[in-house]
């Protein structure tokens, strides 16, 4: 059985700029003994601007079922969501929290809880999935797992295709996988857009250019670093194996 974790970088804002809510799902691959050996970098979902929260609840609920998500957590293929907490993100928990029907198809999408807050669902039982994420204090440590991740080639991203590069998500890009390499391919840039500095007690890090947001980043780090807190030492009787549909560099 797979395993996948969500990272949510939250924002609300009308700007088409900057500001994105970015949406990242990762998934886990151990060897036999349990061990992670990778993780593959398998979507990312960015929300129109201007959403509100319970729209965008509704998005991030709909991803849990979509990639096997299940209200007994012992059989959910989603074993995390994580919600940057800090003030915007406050917002979306709250939503995530309150029971939804999908106004599409009427299908009933629940009620989802905290996995490491006193915050109270509206109904319960509700799905205990929601880590609320307060990166103020160990915004170093998170970078400095991310570093880790990607220096020890663990993190695997989808291969950019030749005939994805220089296309935009808003150009006429029907299926969702190639949708998904180029926010690969922008989330590349995003890192490469950033540098590192150093403060009194820690590391942060910065945009060159302002211009180039850093929230699939952001979203991606989030998620590693709940791996890395609480699923790298896991162990799991479960092989799995690699996608065999799906290329990453």
């Amino acid at each position: 059985m797979n395993e996948y974790v969500f990272g949510v970088d939250v924002a609300r804002s009308n700007s088409q700029s900057n500001n994105k809510t970015a949406i990242v799902v990762l998934k886990i691959i151990r060897n036999k003994t349990g061990t992670i050996r990778q993780i593959q970098l398998v979507n990312i979902v960015e929300p129109p601007n201007g959403l509100s929260f319970k729209d965008q609840s509704l998005i991030v609920k709909r991803l849990f079922y979509a990639y096997g998500g299940n209200a007994d957590m012992y059989r959910s293929r989603v074993k995390a969501i994580i919600v940057d907490g800090n003030v915007i993100g406050k917002g979306l928990i709250d939503r995530l929290l309150e029971d939804l029907t999908d106004p599409d198809t009427n299908e009933e999408l629940g009620c989802f809880d905290t996995i490491n807050t006193d915050q109270k669902p509206d109904v319960t039982p509700a799905i205990q999935v929601v880590y609320d994420l307060t990166a103020q204090g160990i915004n170093g440590d998170i970078i400095r797992t991310f570093i880790d991740y990607v220096e020890t080639e663990k993190l695997k991203l989808l291969k950019i295709n030749d005939e994805i590069k220089g296309k935009s998500v808003n150009s006429d890009v029907g299926l969702e996988e190639d949708k998904a390499r180029i926010h690969t391919q922008y989330l590349i840039d995003e890192i490469s857009n950033l540098k590192l500095e150093s403060t009194k007690n820690s590391i942060t890090v910065k945009q060159v250019l302002k211009k180039i947001d850093k929230d699939r980043y952001s979203a991606l780090a989030y998620a590693l670093y709940y791996i890395f807190l609480f699923l790298e030492k896991e162990e799991v009787e479960e092989v799995y194996e690699d996608d065999d549909d799906l290329v990453y560099y």
